[in-house]
């Protein structure tokens, strides 16, 4: 399903939240892909800080920071089961 995206893509990630038991959907652009480096995460950036991540089919919310210039997750929410990443 996030084989057919590349870095740079507009995606939406729908996925059936873990809090409402409803669909609920993430717009963002594709920052990396599974296949990309021997990667195995798919994730998309929803806002500045914030990413979108999808690995084996569970869909996570990544809040990122600087620490020491290195880019770091400083928060990770576990979001619900991934339904469908379809192009935004």
């Amino acid at each position: 399903m996030v084989e057919n995206f590349a870095p740079g893509d507009d995606v939406e990630i729908t996925y059936l939240s873990e809090r409402s038991g409803g669909s609920v959907s993430r717009t963002g652009t594709v920052l990396q892909t599974p296949d990309e480096d021997d990667k195995r995460g798919f994730f998309a950036r929803t806002e500045d800080d914030q990413l979108t991540g999808v690995m084996g089919g569970r869909v996570y919310s990544l809040t990122v920071g600087t620490e020491d210039g290195e880019r770091t997750v400083q928060r990770q929410s576990y979001l619900g089961e991934l339904q469908s990443v379809s192009p935004a």
